[in-house]
C-alpha cells in the first residue's frame, strides 16, 4: 500500500511537471488539453502504457535507444554493504575509464515498479532501459563478506538486444586504498577494456651469508644488515658488496651476483691479525638496569635488617617482663604482635631482596659477556646430559 501511493504521487508530481512545461510552450491565450496524467485517478498504480514520458524520468539524455550516441545509465548499488560509498565509487571510476553515463536515484526495484514488472527478467530491464532512454545500464548488488570484505557483482545490460554484455563478480577490500585498483579492474572488465597497468615488480633473489668465526658483523652495498649467519631475502637483482668484520679480525669484502628467484651463498673465512677493540671491566660493562635491580634488592635487604632488628627487641621487651599485673600482661601481648608483624616484613623483604640481587648478579654476568665481543657465542643453549650410577646430570652450555 505505501509504495503504490508513493508511485501515485511520483505520477502526480510528472504529470504536473509535464503540464507546466506545455503550458509554457503553448501559444498566449491557449491552454493545453489536458494528459491522461493530469486526469487520471490517483488510486491505482498506472499501467506501463500511462507512464510519464522518458523525458521526466531524472537525470537522463534525450537519446534514442536505436540510434545515436551510447548513453550509459549507472543505477545505484543495491544489497546490504559495509562500504556505503560503493555507488559514488563506482561511478567515479567508470568516468575515469571514459565510461561515465548518467547516474540515476532510483533503485531498480523503484523502477520495477514503475513499469509493473515483478522480476528481474531480460524484458522488464528492457523496458526499464527504454523508459530512461538508455542504451547500456549498469547493475551492481553487494553483499557483505565478512572480514574479507564486500562481494560485488557487476552486470551490464544492453538495452537494444535485450541481453547482458558482460558480468563480473569480485570481493573488494574494506580499505579503500585496496579497494580502488580492485573496482577499476573490475570496471574494465565490465566494460570491455584492458585491465589497468600493474606495478611493473623487479625480479627479486636472495644471499645466503655464513663466516668461520662467530659475532661476524655483515654490511651490504655500506647497510649493516646483521650477524652471520645471515638469509637476506627480497633482495632486487642485481650485483651487491658484502662485508665482513670482526674484533681482533681482518675484514673480508667480496662482490655478489643476485639472479632473479635464486638465493646466491657466500662464505667468509676471516683470518685473526685485526686491531682488537679494548674490553670493558666487568663493573663498566654492567648496564642501567641491572644496576636498578641489584639496588632493589639491597634496599629490600637493609630493610629485612632494620625490621629484624625490632623483632629482636620485642622479643627482650617480652623477656624482660614478668607478666604478673595486667598492665604487664597486656604490655606483653602489644610485644608479641608488634614482633609477629616484624616477623612477617622480615621474611617477605628477605625473600624479595635475594632474589632481585641474584638476579642482578647473573644479568651482571651476561653484562660483561654482552660488553666482550670475542667472548660471546651464539644465543642458543646447549644442553648435554650425563648418567652414571646413581644420578643424571644436564649441563646448559650458553
Amino acid at each position: 500500500m505505501r509504495k503504490r501511493i508513493s508511485l501515485t504521487l511520483f505520477a502526480l508530481i510528472v504529470g504536473t511537471l509535464s503540464y507546466g512545461t506545455a503550458l509554457a510552450k503553448a501559444p498566449e491565450g491557449k491552454a493545453p488539453p489536458p494528459t491522461s496524467q493530469a486526469a487520471a485517478k490517483p488510486s491505482t498504480l498506472p499501467a506501463p502504457s500511462t507512464l510519464p514520458a522518458p523525458s521526466t524520468l531524472p537525470a537522463t539524455k534525450k537519446a534514442s535507444a536505436a540510434s545515436g550516441p551510447k548513453v550509459l545509465v549507472l543505477l545505484p548499488v543495491e544489497g546490504e554493504s559495509k562500504v556505503t560509498s560503493l555507488t559514488k565509487e563506482i561511478n567515479t571510476l567508470s568516468a575515469k575509464l571514459g565510461q561515465g553515463g548518467q547516474p540515476l536515484a532510483l533503485t531498480v526495484s523503484d523502477l520495477l515498479l514503475a513499469v509493473g514488472c515483478d522480476d528481474r527478467s531480460l524484458s522488464c530491464l528492457q523496458q526499464i532501459g527504454e523508459n530512461v532512454k538508455a542504451t547500456q545500464m549498469l547493475l551492481a548488488q553487494a553483499a557483505n563478506a565478512g572480514p574479507k570484505g564486500v562481494k560485488l557483482s557487476l552486470r551490464l545490460f544492453d538495452v537494444k538486444s535485450g541481453v547482458d554484455k558482460a558480468q563480473v563478480e569480485i570481493t573488494v577490500a574494506l580499505n579503500p586504498l585496496e579497494r580502488e585498483p580492485q573496482l577499476k579492474k573490475a570496471l574494465a572488465q565490465v566494460f570491455g577494456l584492458s585491465a589497468p597497468q600493474q606495478a611493473v615488480v623487479k625480479a627479486q633473489g636472495g644471499i645466503d651469508i655464513s663466516a668461520s668465526a662467530e659475532d661476524v658483523q655483515i654490511t651490504l652495498s655500506g647497510e649493516e644488515r646483521g650477524i652471520a649467519p645471515l638469509k637476506l631475502k627480497g633482495l632486487p637483482a642485481g650485483s651487491y658488496e658484502i662485508t665482513a668484520s670482526r674484533h681482533g679480525y681482518q675484514s673480508s669484502t667480496k662482490m655478489v651476483e643476485v639472479a632473479p628467484g635464486e638465493t646466491a651463498r657466500v662464505h667468509f673465512s676471516l683470518q685473526p691479525g685485526g686491531r682488537r677493540a679494548p674490553s670493558p671491566d666487568y663493573i663498566g660493562a654492567i648496564r642501567t638496569h641491572t644496576w636498578v635491580i641489584g639496588g632493589v634488592g639491597l634496599a629490600s635487604l637493609i630493610g629485612a635488617a632494620v625490621f629484624g632488628a625490632d623483632l629482636v627487641a620485642q622479643q627482650h621487651h617480652m623477656d624482660e617482663t614478668a607478666g604478673t599485673t595486667p598492665d604487664q600482661i597486656a604490655a606483653m601481648q602489644g610485644y608479641k604482635e608488634r614482633g609477629d608483624r616484624d616477623a612477617l616484613v622480615t621474611n617477605v623483604l628477605l625473600g624479595v631482596g635475594g632474589g632481585l640481587v641474584i638476579t642482578a648478579a647473573v644479568l651482571s654476568y651476561f653484562d660483561y659477556r654482552g660488553a666482550r665481543p670475542e667472548k660471546r657465542r651464539a644465543q642458543t643453549l646447549s644442553p648435554k646430559f650425563s648418567v652414571g650410577l646413581s644420578s643424571v646430570q644436564m649441563r646448559l652450555k650458553f
